[in-house]
Parts: C-alpha cells; sequence; structure tokens
C-alpha cells in the first residue's frame, strides 16, 4: 500500500490560461521549471524553456498552457506602470538563476497585500527594458560598453563595485593597453572610465538606498572612498542628497511625483551585468494587520517569517506552512532574504480544525507548492482545479509530520488504520477495531488502538495549545464534548494541565526555542 511520506508531491499537472486572458494588460510570463507555450493572437507561438520568459503587450491577444511538470509565472501588469520606453512588441528574454527569487518575490507583491522598504512594481520592467537591447544601464545607469575590454571590465565592477583598481590595473587584467580601455569607453559610452565608474557606483548606491541602506554603509558597498565625497557626487548628479533620496524611496510607490523621473528606479541593478545586486538579500515584507473572508494557507518557501494572531505570534522557518483564519485580525511578514506564498484558501465552514496547526514540507516540494500557488491566485491553472484540495494536501502533510513523533505500525492494514486517524478522516471519529488488530498495535507500537488514539489526539492537543487556540476549542477539535474530561486527560498524558501548558510556552515564546524557533516539547 501507499504509504504517506513527506518526500512525496503529487505530479504537477499541464495548465493553461484562457484565450486572451488579461487582455487590456501587459503580460509578463517566465517558466521556473519545465515549458510554456505561448500563443498569440496573431498566429505566433513562443516556446519557453525554464529560464526563458516573455513581454506581450496589452494590444496582443494572448494563452499561456504549461505541460506537466511546467511552473511558469504570470503578471498582468497594468498600462499605467509600463513607462514609455517598454517595447510595444513582444520580447523574449532570459532569466538568470540569481533573478529567480527577486522574480517571485514581484509575484507575492502582485498577488497579495504585502509591502517592502523600497520596493516599486514598475521595476519589474526592467527585464523587458534589458531584453529589448536599451542602450542604457539598468534602472537608468550608465550606458553599457559594447567593446570586448570596456565590457569586460564593466563586467568585473558589476561584481564588486568597490574595487578599487586604477584603470592601468583593470587594463592589465584585460590584457590591453590603457589607452585601448579609455578609447571602448568613450567610444561606446560617451565617458571616461572615470566617469562611467562613478555613474555606475551611484546607480548602486541607489539601489542599495532604495532597499533601506543606511548613507554609510551604501557609499562603503558601491565604492566610495567616504561619505563626504559619495553625498557630493551624488547630489552633482541627482540633485538631491542620498538621505532624500532614501527618504523619498519609501513613499515612492504612493506619491511618485515626489521624485525626480531621470532618478533611477529601484530593481534588477546590475543583474544584466552579472550581478552586483545579485548577492543582496530580499527585502524583509509586511502585511498591515487586516482580516481575511477565507482561510488562506501560506507557505515560506524562502527564509523565515511570523504571524501574529490575537496577540499570539507564530514563528515560521523555511519550509513551514500554517493557516491564516479567517475573520480574525492579524499581520504575517517576512524577514530580509525570505519569502512567502499563499498556497490557497477555503470557505469558513471548510476549515474546522485547523486553527494554530502548521506543516512543514521538504525543499522537495517547492516545484509542486510553487504551482500550486500560481494555480490558486492566477488563471493559469489545470482543468478541473478545485481549490479546495488544499486541504487534503495539508491533512496529509499534517499525518506524515505527525507520523515522525509517533510509534506507527509496520503492517499494511494497521498502517491504513492510523494514517486515517491522523488526518483526521470524519469516518474514524469512532473507529472500533477488531482484536487482531488491536494485538498488531499492542506488538508494534507497544499501546493498545485506544492508547494509541490518545496519544495522537493529546499530541495534537498540544499543537493547537502551542499555536494559540484556547483550551475549550482545542478539547471540542480532539474529540471531547466537555473541558473537564479533556483537561483531566491532558494532564495525565503530559503532567501538566492545558492552562499552565500554554503559561508555560508563552513565557518561554521571545526565548530559545528549538532548532526550528518552536517552543520545547
Amino acid at each position: 500500500m501507499a504509504v504517506l511520506t513527506a518526500a512525496s508531491p503529487p505530479p504537477i499537472p499541464g495548465a493553461h490560461t484562457g484565450a486572451g486572458w488579461n487582455r487590456g494588460t501587459h503580460l509578463l510570463a517566465w517558466v521556473h521549471t519545465g515549458v510554456a507555450r505561448v500563443e498569440l493572437e496573431c498566429g505566433r507561438v513562443e516556446r519557453l524553456a525554464a529560464g526563458e520568459g516573455i513581454w506581450v503587450p496589452a494590444e496582443h491577444g494572448r494563452r499561456i498552457s504549461t505541460r506537466p511538470g511546467a511552473v511558469a509565472f504570470p503578471y498582468g501588469v497594468p498600462p499605467e506602470l509600463a513607462p514609455g520606453t517598454a517595447s510595444a512588441e513582444p520580447v523574449r528574454f532570459d532569466v538568470r538563476p540569481e533573478w529567480h527569487d527577486w522574480l517571485i518575490q514581484h509575484y507575492v507583491h502582485f498577488i497579495a497585500p504585502v509591502t517592502s522598504f523600497g520596493y516599486t512594481r514598475a521595476s519589474l520592467l526592467d527585464v523587458v527594458d534589458t531584453a529589448a537591447g536599451s542602450s542604457t544601464g539598468p534602472n537608468g545607469g550608465p550606458p553599457l560598453p559594447a567593446g570586448p575590454v570596456a565590457r569586460s571590465v564593466a563586467e568585473g565592477l558589476a561584481r564588486n563595485p568597490a574595487l578599487d583598481h586604477t584603470a592601468g590595473q583593470w587594463a592589465d587584467l584585460a590584457a590591453c593597453s590603457t589607452r585601448t580601455l579609455h578609447r571602448e569607453f568613450l567610444r561606446d559610452t560617451g565617458m571616461t572610465f572615470a566617469q562611467w565608474r562613478t555613474a555606475y557606483r551611484l546607480t548602486v548606491a541607489c539601489e542599495l538606498l532604495a532597499a533601506g541602506e543606511d548613507v554609510s554603509r551604501a557609499a562603503v558597498r558601491s565604492g566610495f572612498a567616504g561619505r563626504n565625497g559619495f553625498a557630493r557626487a551624488f547630489r552633482g548628479r541627482y540633485g538631491i542628497t542620498p538621505r532624500e533620496y532614501r527618504e523619498r524611496s519609501r513613499t515612492r510607490d504612493t506619491h511618485p511625483s515626489q521624485r525626480p523621473p531621470d532618478l533611477p528606479r529601484a530593481g534588477v541593478l546590475a543583474r544584466v551585468l552579472g550581478g552586483a545586486a545579485g548577492g543582496r538579500p530580499l527585502s524583509a515584507t509586511q502585511t498591515p494587520p487586516h482580516t481575511n473572508r477565507r482561510h488562506v494557507l501560506s507557505w515560506l518557501y524562502r527564509g523565515s517569517g511570523y504571524l501574529r494572531v490575537d496577540g499570539v505570534t507564530h514563528h515560521l522557518r523555511q519550509g513551514d506552512a500554517m493557516w491564516i483564519p479567517a475573520g480574525r485580525e492579524h499581520q504575517f511578514g517576512t524577514h530580509p532574504g525570505s519569502i512567502a506564498l499563499p498556497l490557497g484558501d477555503l470557505d469558513p465552514g471548510d476549515g474546522h480544525g485547523l486553527d494554530g496547526l502548521r506543516v512543514e514540507f521538504p525543499p522537495s516540494w517547492d516545484a509542486y507548492l510553487l504551482h500550486r500557488s500560481v494555480s490558486a491566485r492566477t488563471p493559469l491553472r489545470p482543468d478541473g482545479h478545485d481549490h479546495r484540495t488544499i486541504l487534503d494536501l495539508f491533512r496529509g502533510q499534517l499525518a506524515s509530520d505527525r507520523a515522525r513523533s509517533l510509534p506507527m505500525p509496520r503492517s499494511d492494514p494497521a498502517r491504513a488504520v492510523a494514517e486515517a486517524v491522523l488526518r483526521r478522516a470524519p469516518e474514524t471519529a469512532d473507529i472500533v477495531v477488531d482484536r487482531p488488530l488491536n494485538d498488531v498495535f499492542r506488538r508494534e507500537t507497544g499501546m493498545t488502538f485506544a492508547r494509541w488514539c490518545l496519544a495522537a489526539r493529546m499530541r495534537e492537543a498540544r499543537e493547537l495549545l502551542a499555536g494559540g487556540a484556547t483550551p475549550t476549542s482545542v478539547a471540542r477539535q480532539v474529540g471531547y464534548t466537555r473541558l473537564s474530561n479533556f483537561s483531566r486527560a491532558f494532564t495525565a498524558f503530559h503532567s501538566e494541565p492545558p492552562r499552565e501548558y500554554v503559561s508555560r510556552v508563552r513565557s518561554i515564546r521571545t526565548g530559545p526555542g528549538d532548532a526550528r524557533g518552536r517552543p520545547p516539547r
């Protein structure tokens, strides 16, 4: 028989959008894994492999489809976000690996009410500007040299803009003369090497300031020897001080008119050259305190984060998935370098017994869960997609998690019953096993079936209480009609009453927990 295992995600089915999806908005789509097709109204068909993307202007009808095993991300870009320089024709582009997480975080900004310091939706279009062959550098930076010598030096500066090599030292590294280096920069960019390097470093500094870096550290990381010289160069190029630019970046989305139009916008600075910004951690994100009308399952794809509900903070680590309850004010956030995505949602009446529960998905599930998120929040989804299956997925993983903390029977019939109980299948609420099966449980787990079920219920109760649920709510969820009966059973099993356990857990929440940031058992 099939045995529950956290290492076996379901296969990813093929998916598609309707014809002409989101006509009236631009489309930016890229393929994370597998293969996708973009069919345009004019009859043109683009086949995209992993690491490739396409920009389709609003005037072009389109349909996206993916093969089984593929994960693609579509973004509906409002026309007002596209600058006048955006291509009026479909444009293909390559998506380097160091861009992937940055683009996935952009997807989160498009589908969820999150904010992050210095973020602007318009920066998504940098990948299009680059693909369209713009003669200017990324994000309004200096023009990029085309000559092989100057280009190799530009790439070296992109990898580390703080390198303080002289023009002669760069020329030696490029195996050419200093004169050749200067000639290529002047011919291709209209600037001397020193002028181009200063302009490029200022563009790097803008990216760092927009991401929340303080002025002194931005100066050092972008290659300036001192804060005063950096401030003079910044003001001479942009007309404002670095501190003013940093403050204006905070209100860029809501007050775009406050920023001079020639200032660089935050985005994938220098990744077209190989990544001066590619290794910079993603900004922290946060939702405002708000209430959902539906239960939402949120998953930490990268890094760490937190969920605050009713004064209780749940600390989450990579791989954790937890339900955000409907109708209750909450706030969700991620730390720098982290990404959280919604996996699906349920009607309020469909989520009974989920409050305070979390599961852990291993990395082998990443591609499948990215697919589920896209299916839940965009029209790119499989035929017959049913959003309610996310509940079965969660409960199956919950059973796998719990099986690792309980002795499990090895024989198939007993294992099937145990897994059904751990899934909390409704038909197992009052299950009674025959004597042979009871003997199997005693022999293979050291407990009778009734005692094994009690252990499962008490460990579930502990999870729910640690997650912030009240003892009364937990008693009902684990099958007790009277709180007093539940309290006696919990005290006998865990050697402390439920309310004392809750008080102890809350008292240590701000102190060290286990390796996953959870309270000790």
